[in-house]
């Protein structure tokens, strides 16, 4: 993904996608072992996720950097490096 809605695919090739709907980023269509796809609502200029899905687990990050497994909610603790 290169800004909101532009993409570079594994040969080198650029899309432009406008559209309220899912798109697969990446599957493995021959064994199944994983597919990550980006989610768009509110138009195209609005990220609502992206999913990394395998046989049995998902990863979902939201747009306001929440990340949710297995539709549970996740929470990180921020540390800061004292120098």
């Amino acid at each position: 993904m290169i800004g909101s809605q532009y993409y570079k695919t594994f040969d080198d090739k650029f899309y432009h996608f406008e559209g309220k709907c899912d798109y697969i980023l990446a599957s493995d269509f021959v064994d199944k072992n994983f597919t990550i796809v980006v989610s768009y609502s509110d138009g195209a200029e609005v990220k609502k996720s992206i999913t990394l899905t395998d046989h049995k687990d998902s990863l979902t990050i939201q747009a306001d950097h929440s990340v949710s497994f297995n539709s549970s909610l996740l929470s990180f603790h921020m540390f800061q490096t004292i120098e």
